[in-house]
């Protein structure tokens, strides 16, 4: 049975906002309630909506009703979802699932040695079915759900998954940009992504590991780019850029201290930021839209291993991994991603994780606020992203 409750908290907005061709926050919201439970949870100037059906994924964040919200949607698919497919991709700004998606220990080819699309296939439990709500206030919402998951050696895990999906008080978003400007609107969640042994033993490195893997589909834009800060010292390169073939020059640039992926969805590659190179936060920026986009996750453990996302199962080091990832879509579906990931889980029956995964979603008076707020979060030079980036 599909539920609508809640169409009466919406606003009456346009369709559209002027000049805006694609679907508003409050159209994919009030689409997403037909499709069933959609939980709307305010957040600073506007809100974020939930779906436990599809996932327990935050679907779509936005700043007002009347603008388009930040997330991928894939309406089709959500309207009428395949009944087999290597990846119900329904998209949405955060997702759970698990890793390693390649390797020796990969979750994503069933016993196949192959390792290439035709091969691919998300785990059943991954992929389909909804989570729980179980427990839900106005500024919160917690999502459960046993999984089963078996890796390419035949070794199954039986995960406890928790979900608690909160939205941040304003004064941590203060803090992360450094202090918030007059005139600067903000929309954000944080997910407490935590993860039990149910099984009935321990999940060791010769069997292989899993690690909790978030997963962020947003709108991608021509001129937008990630910006993925590293450590200037560490062993190793300070990016990773040979997923799906080398990225191309065009489409990856190295600055001090950071590195810049174009993501406009028409280009199929993937960076990579290893763990000790990785700090614990990313974003992206579109000047057509004015909107800065920051992810904060962890936390990072740089004793600890670190599951390898690339898809060959001949690995030198499968725990010699990742820790952030982006991956720019080569289409037909508009999106890109930021990935974040926990350490390998080697947890005795009964042994928790928790992995966070804040996403904010910010606009700015001036070309001032913004250079301020991006330069203190990122602990980047904004004034030499602008210039990599072509912005200027």
């Amino acid at each position: 049975m599909r539920r609508r409750g809640l169409l009466w908290l919406l606003p009456l907005v346009s369709c559209a906002a002027p000049g805006m061709d694609s679907p508003t926050l409050a159209d994919d919201t009030r689409f997403l309630d037909e499709q069933g439970e959609a939980i709307r949870l305010a957040s600073g100037d506007g809100w974020i909506v939930v779906s436990p059906e599809l996932q327990g994924r935050v679907m779509t964040s936005g700043l007002a009703g009347d603008q388009p919200g930040f997330g991928f949607l894939d309406r089709d698919r959500i309207a009428d979802p395949p009944t087999t497919a290597p990846f119900r991709n329904f998209g949405g700004e955060d997702r759970f699932w698990l890793g390693p998606e390649g390797g020796p220990f990969a979750l994503y080819f069933g016993g196949s040695r192959e390792r290439d699309l035709d091969h691919w296939q998300v785990p059943a439990d991954l992929n389909e079915g909804p989570w729980r709500v179980l427990d839900r206030r106005p500024d919160a919402v917690e999502l459960g759900r046993r999984l089963q998951v078996v890796n390419a050696v035949g070794t199954r895990f039986l995960v406890d998954a928790r979900r608690r999906i909160e939205i941040p008080a304003e004064v941590e978003i203060a803090q992360l940009v450094g202090g918030l400007p007059a005139g600067a609107a903000w929309v954000g969640f944080r997910s407490r992504n935590r993860v039990r042994n149910a099984g009935d033993r321990a999940w060791t490195p010769e069997e292989g590991l899993i690690c909790i893997w978030i997963l962020s589909q947003f709108r991608p834009g021509d001129r937008a780019w990630v910006i993925a800060p590293f450590r200037r010292r560490g062993d190793g390169p300070p990016v990773r850029a040979d997923y799906f073939g080398q990225v191309p020059p065009d489409r990856l640039r190295l600055g001090d201290g950071f590195a810049l992926f174009r993501v406009d969805a028409r280009h199929r590659s993937k960076i990579g930021v290893l763990r000790d190179r990785a700090l614990p936060v990313a974003g992206s920026y579109d000047p057509d839209t004015g909107v800065l986009t920051l992810v904060r996750f962890g936390p990072i453990d740089t004793t600890a291993r670190y599951v390898d996302e690339t898809w060959p199962i001949d690995q030198a080091d499968p725990f010699a991994g990742d820790v952030l990832n982006s991956y720019n879509h080569g289409g037909p579906e508009p999106f890109y991603e930021i990935e974040s990931s926990s350490p390998a889980l080697e947890l005795a029956p009964g042994g928790e994780w928790e992995h966070e995964h804040l996403v904010v979603h910010l606009r700015f008076r001036s070309p001032e606020d913004l250079a301020a707020a991006a330069s203190h979060a990122l602990g980047v030079d904004w004034d030499q992203v602008r210039r990599l980036a072509g912005w200027e």
